[in-house]
């Protein structure tokens, strides 16, 4: 599959893990993926009051606020809101309920990167090429 559809895409990646957040920025960036990185859901919620990001990939399980916290944070306070896929190494929710809550996907760390690529190009609405 070709992740053409990802080059130049702004993404906020969110994850307390900063190992994490570096081996992800490492993959996204091959991609020609712009990432920015927020280490819980506030933070992350501040830069998105700030900039305009394409995506957010977001941890569930942080300190301050939660991802799921910050989903409910981003649904309520724009009508333009970027598309959000959960991640997380725990089955905390299910993939039905993250897009209950408003999330395109969900992505149980640690999985195949190529299977992340493939939901942020479905986030984009890019579809598989």
């Amino acid at each position: 599959m070709s992740f053409k559809a990802l080059n130049k895409t702004y993404i906020l990646l969110v994850d307390d893990e900063a190992l994490l957040r570096d081996t992800m920025r490492t993959h996204l960036e091959i991609e020609g993926v712009i990432v920015e990185e927020a280490s819980n859901g506030q933070q992350a919620f501040d830069l998105i009051q700030e900039k305009d990001f394409d995506i957010i990939l977001s941890d569930i399980r942080m300190p301050e606020c939660s991802g799921v916290e910050l989903l409910k944070l981003i649904r309520n306070s724009s009508e333009k809101t970027p598309p959000v896929v959960l991640m997380s190494a725990f089955t905390d929710i299910s993939a039905q309920k993250a897009k209950d809550l408003g999330a395109i996907g969900m992505f149980l760390k640690p999985d195949n990167i190529n299977y992340l690529k493939e939901l942020l190009v479905e986030a984009l609405g890019e579809g598989p090429n």
